[in-house]
């Protein structure tokens, strides 16, 4: 089928039958790995990646494989993790990357020590939040995670053995369950003795993904430095000056300090109640280094 695809096309199409110990590719546009074990994914990518000018996609068939991901992108920040779903991981290649991010031990620091997780309400989605949480700790080490949720099948749920503190929520419908979801889950947060003022909150419903940790660790920069609250703009209900709920980052002190207002930031003519707050507008910043996915995991 590859090759009638190829020939039809005018695509340059060549069938080797290797060892992949043994061999080494050619630059290519794209790269599909497809392994039996973990250590062999890895083997793979650090092999191949160096030819590889666009895409490699994953299928994940294997225990671990999300960790490997992980690793390796933490070491790669050429890569991103473009898309996550129906069995495949799909990293994309950035060129001209900024290499700055990972030089932070600051942020670094923050990764493995002060980040709190928030999310919500789940809608069903409980495979999609599962694996999506769970690759992402292998990236950022959640000091806590708190899930509101409306799927009592959720309430059950652990990432990487971790339990979350959980609140069940009536049904109340889509926009005002999730609006609840975020209210309850910082109400939590705010009031748990073993989340400190100076820890990072970062909110994210169940369709939302970590793909770009430079961008991550850039927001996170933003609120060391004084910001206290980093946000996207974001075209909602038809109008160009709200800003999007599906995900953010704030600081634990900026919600103690303001929880009660804290939906008059996401509503249009609305003041600000903080006066730090960073935007990432179109231009620069718009994903904070996240993709939202509405299928489900696999």
């Amino acid at each position: 089928m590859a090759k009638k695809f190829a020939e039809e096309n005018n695509i340059q199409f060549t069938f080797w039958c290797a060892n992949r110990n043994h061999i080494t590719i050619e630059p290519v546009d794209m790269l599909v790995l497809d392994p039996i074990q973990s250590d062999q994914l890895a083997h793979d990518l650090n092999e191949f990646s160096g030819n590889v000018n666009s895409y490699i996609c994953i299928h994940n068939r294997v225990e671990n494989v999300g960790e490997v991901v992980a690793d390796y992108l933490k070491d790669h920040p050429e890569w991103i993790l473009l898309n996550l779903n129906h069995g495949i991981f799909v990293l994309k290649r950035i060129h001209n990357f900024p290499p700055p991010y990972d030089l932070d031990e600051t942020v670094d620091y923050y990764l493995k020590n002060k980040i709190i997780l928030c999310t919500g309400p789940a809608f069903s989605h409980f495979n999609l939040l599962q694996t999506s949480v769970e690759i992402e700790m292998n990236l950022i080490h959640y000091k806590k995670i708190f899930l509101s949720t409306n799927d009592s099948s959720v309430m059950n749920i652990t990432f990487n053995g971790k339990q979350p503190v959980y609140q069940y929520l009536e049904i109340q419908g889509k926009q005002l369950d999730c609006t609840i979801c975020i209210l309850t889950t910082l109400k939590n947060a705010a009031n748990d003795p073993e989340v400190n003022d100076d820890d990072i909150i970062i909110f994210k419903h169940e369709t939302v993904y970590v793909n770009d940790m430079g961008l991550v660790k850039k927001a996170i920069r933003k609120l060391i430095n004084s910001y206290d609250m980093v946000v996207r703009n974001r075209e909602v209900w038809g109008s160009t000056n709200s800003r999007g709920t599906d995900v953010f980052y704030t600081k634990v002190s900026a919600i103690r300090k303001g929880l009660v207002h804290l939906i008059g930031q996401f509503i249009p003519k609305q003041p600000s109640v903080f006066p730090n707050l960073a935007f990432a507008f179109p231009d620069h910043d718009i994903e904070l280094g996240v993709c939202q996915e509405y299928g489900h995991l696999t």
